[in-house]
């Protein structure tokens, strides 16, 4: 079973709904580039609107090469300019024209920018290809410099009666049984986010019916055996709503899931669908932590659970004992290990003039000199941190 926004992506042109302005304009854009005053397109709109999906579209519809990165990747000016500079001025592989894709443009780093987007905005300057970003927000303050180097295109908000269309489209092609006041309910809960609508229908079908009954609360917790069980055993989308009972944090459950699916999926194929489920609630769990848009756990939810569950292509009862995550004690020792290396960097700091932080980042080039005794009697030098020393 697939999942429906996956198998209902957009793939032309065609199946773009209430956009045709937009799309419109960033078609003439892309035409009649280098020939136009602003190299650079800021498309924004609402969370789930079809942005990306749209400039993938339209490069294919116009055989142009898309190179997409996220904005998030980028840590400081030296960063942009070898990721997205030095792609503004190469040409396509294939000698093709080509689209520079720069998603959620807004999640530049922020306390870490160190000029970041001044050097986007010089890069938006002299580009050579058309640089396309997107941004869920034309008013975030890292967007405002980048508003004078480009043009605003606007995707605006689905209105209900479009995302019902499309909901009945799907369910038609699906053979759902289905009623138009529960299309319109699920269209008016999504508040414009297309992908919200299409996972709220496929996960309130009952069989090949559309059933929006309210879960029912109930006064019980369940085991995190039970949820694991049911995920890779069960082959169901349903799975996620298990996490409902379960006592412990999605982000937990996601490293448990992440610890076992290698050993519960023997088949290839489907332990690669699974990853890559499991990446895409990975990415949203992100974004959560940028945005604190809650929202988005959902879709996490999803994912790493109902995503992960039918990427199995048969169900089995085998019996499982499934292991504790080593992720968090692994983590816990790291931090213990750069824990004494930060101790021993503080105390080395001000003997050599140097900064903790450069003594931290370049430890290797000092280990050998510390370890001789009367460098480390001097820095004063504890029995743990000898021990680490001596264990490099």
């Amino acid at each position: 079973m697939e999942i429906f926004i996956e198998k209902y992506k957009i793939k032309t042109l065609k199946d773009i709904i209430g956009h045709d302005e937009a799309i419109r304009e960033l078609r003439n854009f892309i035409n009649n580039f280098p020939n136009v005053k602003r190299k650079a397109v800021i498309m924004h709109g609402t969370i789930g609107v079809g942005k990306t999906s749209a400039v993938h579209v339209l490069a294919n519809e116009l055989d142009y090469e898309i190179k997409e990165v996220n904005a998030s990747d980028f840590r400081d000016r030296e960063s942009i300019e070898k990721i997205v500079g030095e792609n503004s001025k190469q040409k396509s592989l294939f000698n093709k024209g080509k689209i520079i894709l720069i998603d959620e443009v807004d999640a530049i780093s922020g306390n870490d920018d160190r000029g970041g987007v001044q050097a986007l905005n010089k890069i938006l300057e002299t580009t050579s290809f058309p640089i396309i970003m997107t941004t869920n927000d034309l008013s975030h303050d890292k967007i405002k410099e980048l508003k004078k180097s480009s043009i605003q295109i606007e995707f605006k908000t689905l209105s209900n009666k479009d995302i019902e269309s499309i909901l009945k489209k799907i369910c038609e092609n699906e053979k759902i049984i289905h009623d138009e006041i529960s299309l319109k309910k699920l269209a008016i809960n999504a508040s414009g986010d297309v992908r919200a609508a299409i996972n709220d229908l496929q996960v309130s079908l009952a069989g090949n019916k559309l059933v929006l009954d309210e879960l029912t609360e109930r006064d019980y917790e369940i085991s995190i055996e039970n949820v694991l069980n049911t995920i890779f055993k069960s082959k169901s989308l349903q799975s996620y709503k298990m996490t409902e009972f379960l006592d412990m944090d999605l982000n937990e459950l996601m490293l448990w899931i992440d610890e076992n699916l290698p050993i519960e999926y023997d088949n290839i194929e489907d332990l690669e669908k699974a990853y890559v489920r499991l990446g895409k609630a990975d990415l949203f769990k992100a974004r959560i932590i940028r945005w604190q848009h809650w929202a988005f756990m959902h879709y996490q939810n999803i994912l790493c659970c109902g995503g992960v569950s039918i990427s199995r292509s048969k169900s089995t009862i085998k019996p499982s004992v499934f292991k504790r995550p080593m992720l968090p004690l692994k983590i816990w020792q790291a931090n213990m290990r750069n824990n004494k290396k930060l101790s021993i960097s503080k105390k080395l700091s001000p003997i050599l003039h140097i900064s903790t932080k450069r003594i931290f980042k370049t430890f290797n080039y000092y280990r050998e000199f510390i370890k001789q005794d009367k460098i480390a009697e001097e820095i004063k030098l504890n029995k743990e941190e000898k021990e680490y020393l001596q264990n490099l």
